[in-house]
């Protein structure tokens, strides 16, 4: 715990320098922990890194630092604690593992597309069963392999951000989740709709209702 604390004070006096930011995401917590992702060597201490603060602090709030040679970033995570249970619906996500994208139930895209992927989806609005829902439940979640170096990894999330920004949906509106990688292999998936996923999505739906 006492080396976390240290951790997070190294990683809060970024905050201090004079240097400019695109700011991308939104603060919803008080306690905002940044990190800057050049102080990390690959992806899964990233996760790790990130995982770990937000465990120790339940009312925090991770922000990536990415400094470009154009341009510096600030990126607000929506990533919690692993110990806590979420619950996201697949057509609400935006996959990105390695280099491609993963649509559930639609397809598998090239990092190229990711532009108008994002304006679909944000856009939808319930309209397309198998896309978002609404803006504000719209994610894109990110999972690398675990060893990726993270100077790869930064190219990777900057051409990410370079593709949002240039939605012009907002920068605030940006939702953007670390993952864990995992072995789920998204391209083996039978993209099209089956009884258990309707039932699942029944389920969910349902649930959200009584919050």
């Amino acid at each position: 715990m006492k080396a976390y604390s240290i951790l997070i004070f190294l990683f809060c006096l970024i905050s201090c320098n004079s240097e400019t930011y695109i700011k991308l995401g939104k603060d919803y917590r008080k306690t905002i922990l940044q990190i800057n992702i050049d102080t990390i060597d690959n992806y899964k201490s990233l996760y790790k890194t990130i995982d770990s603060l937000l465990c120790d602090n339940y009312e925090s709030q991770i922000q990536l630092l990415i400094k470009d040679k154009n341009d510096n970033y600030k990126i607000t995570l929506v990533n919690s604690c692993s110990d806590d249970i979420l619950c996201f619906k697949s057509k609400n996500l935006l996959f990105i593992k390695n280099d491609s994208i993963y649509k559930y139930n639609i397809g598998v895209y090239d990092l190229d597309s990711l532009s108008s992927l994002i304006i679909s989806d944000f856009t939808n609005n319930g309209l397309n069963s198998k896309l978002s829902e609404s803006p504000h439940k719209f994610v894109i979640s990110i999972a690398q392999p675990n060893l990726l170096d993270m100077k790869i990894f930064k190219e990777r999330l900057l051409k990410i951000l370079h593709s949002y920004i240039q939605t012009k949906i907002g920068l605030e509106n940006l939702k953007i989740m670390l993952d864990v990688n995992t072995n789920y292999k998204f391209e083996s998936i039978p993209y099209e709709e089956d009884s258990m996923y309707l039932e699942m999505d029944s389920l969910l739906w349902e649930f959200e209702k009584t919050l």
